[in-house]
């Protein structure tokens, strides 16, 4: 009895000298925005805070010059086109449900399809933020950031939007 053996001769390669295309990666990052503000403490400020809030985390996501600033290329590159190829994002704000107070935060997700090799920079971040605080009645002169990197799936999305898994 004789063993069946398949071979193929595919011949010989020659390298090609052209400029290899850069894959597209895909990035995601959960990013927590805590400002530490207890509404208990001033009830009647915890709405404007949470609004504050809210409009520094969405202006941090949907504003191109705003999204340079907080995204950090690890190789030598450049925002463009070519380098960043499409962003999506979801967030948002809540008051926390705690014993030792209830705490304005934020959550958000951040999907990034790019070309380089990236990773989100928390102090640019706490820079966009804070001064959406500038004068407001909540008092927010630090904030704590937390960002980690994601799996793109659903399990995060139902997290922020409260929802059950199915």
């Amino acid at each position: 009895m004789s063993i069946q053996i398949a071979t193929e001769d595919l011949g010989v390669r020659t390298a090609n000298l052209e400029p290899r295309r850069k894959q597209n990666k895909h990035s995601g990052f959960f990013i927590t925005i805590n400002t530490n503000f207890n509404p208990k403490q001033a009830e009647e400020n915890g709405y404007d805070c949470a609004q504050r809030l809210r409009k520094a985390v969405k202006a941090m996501l949907t504003e191109e010059e705003r999204l340079k600033r907080i995204v950090k290329f690890l190789i030598p590159d450049t925002w463009s086109s070519e380098t960043i190829k499409k962003i999506d994002s979801q967030f948002v704000v809540e008051r926390g449900r705690h014993a030792k107070g209830s705490r304005i935060h934020s959550h958000a997700v951040l999907h990034i399809e790019h070309t380089s090799k990236i990773q989100l920079d928390i102090p640019k971040i706490k820079e966009e933020i804070l001064p959406f605080f500038d004068g407001g009645p909540c008092n927010v002169k630090n904030l704590y950031v937390n960002v980690r990197a994601i799996r793109a799936n659903y399990g995060v999305r139902n997290y922020l939007t409260k929802e059950k898994a199915t």
